[in-house]
């Protein structure tokens, strides 16, 4: 039997979270566009949102609790007033993996360690307790199923080329220079250490050339190798209708540590900086399984690799040119979201069928 699956809402922290506009704002923009009534609410917002207990699937990205019963009691609630209750993750959200990059990134939100951890068992315990779970990765979907017997289905990240297109700069204020662009949330320093070294070296031998970044805080280590910082083109962490010209770089990087938690993520920056029309160096980690070396991209692991790579890219145009089409194409033909909407439909109705199958 298919079930059909017209009725969403789902509870985000803001739109302007990049996590909920890459898995929440901008598929549901799609699907309502598709006649599916797809909405989200801030926060606890089921409670000011119409819903209809034999059609709303209520989705809740990175929801958690205090306690066990607390989020008994909160799922209690609102079981009877929808179809169906998921739960939506796009990273490691519990244990050491999740802590180990909270404190390489300098991010304890004003907590313990045994206070992140407490919290991240209770957002494990949460979405045990969903009729099924969505996750942007295969790690992530190995991860959960250790702790739930409900479906949990993978549904990549797929980015809105069109939408991000259309929100970027007609020509970007750095235009004239070479630039190279590096842009992330919160991350560990470790991440970007061969990267910036490389950096230094490239400013060195490249005077005209012009490092673009956007972040919530610069990792220290990149102003420490590009000693003259008055190259650096700082942009803060921007709202995401001005986020895409942060992307609109000659070549973009895309760099993780080797870690659980980067294995566990999405090759997002590739596809922003793809759609902007960068060519890419990035890590083998996380990348190496979307990059094809020397097509859609340029591995590099170490500093002299990243720096032999920057140095490729720089100064032959016609293998930037080649490296940023095919980029581009591959980016918009298997990750746009125009090709992979469905899976957002698809996950939500097994999860739907699977319960209502328990039901009967």
């Amino acid at each position: 039997m298919t079930f059909a699956v017209e009725d969403i809402l789902a509870l985000i922290e803001s739109p302007d979270v990049v996590g909920d506009q890459w898995r929440i704002v901008r598929p549901f923009t799609r699907l309502r566009q598709t006649g599916i009534d797809a909405r989200w609410a801030w926060g606890d917002g089921a409670n000011d949102v119409p819903v209809d207990p034999e059609r709303t699937v209520l989705v809740v990205p990175r929801m958690s609790g205090t306690n066990e019963s607390t989020i008994d009691h909160w799922l209690y609630e609102r079981r009877s007033n929808v179809r169906t209750i998921v739960y939506e993750m796009d990273d490691i959200q519990w244990g050491e993996p999740m802590l180990d990059h909270l404190q390489g990134a300098n991010f304890m939100q004003g907590k313990t360690a045994d206070e992140l951890l407490h919290d991240g068992e209770m957002s494990r315990y949460f979405a045990s307790r969903c009729d099924g779970v969505t996750v942007s990765s295969e790690p992530l979907a190995a991860l959960m199923r250790e702790s739930t017997d409900a479906p949990v289905i993978v549904v990549p990240n797929a980015i809105d080329t069109r939408w991000f297109r259309a929100q970027m700069a007609h020509r970007a204020p750095w235009a004239h220079h070479v630039t190279i662009g590096w842009s992330g949330g919160r991350r560990p320093e470790r991440d970007v250490v061969p990267m910036a070294q490389a950096w230094g070296r490239i400013a060195r031998r490249y005077p005209e050339v012009r490092f673009v970044v956007a972040a919530a805080i610069v990792p220290d280590v990149i102003y420490r190798e590009v000693e003259d910082d008055t190259r650096v083109i700082r942009l803060p962490w921007l709202s995401w209708h001005d986020y895409p010209v942060a992307y609109q770089t000659t070549i973009g990087c895309c760099a993780v540590a080797d870690t659980p938690f980067s294995r566990a993520k999405t090759p997002i920056k590739w596809m922003e900086y793809a759609t902007a029309g960068a060519a890419v160096v990035a890590t083998p980690t996380l990348y190496g399984d979307v990059i094809e070396d020397g097509s859609s991209g340029v591995l590099a692991q170490t500093a002299d690799e990243w720096e032999a790579a920057l140095v490729r890219l720089i100064e032959d145009e016609d293998e930037r040119r080649f490296i940023r089409d095919v980029a581009e194409s591959y980016a918009e033909r298997y990750y746009g979201l125009d090709v992979n909407i469905g899976l957002w439909t698809d996950a939500y109705a097994q999860i739907v069928g699977a319960r209502e199958r328990v039901a009967a």
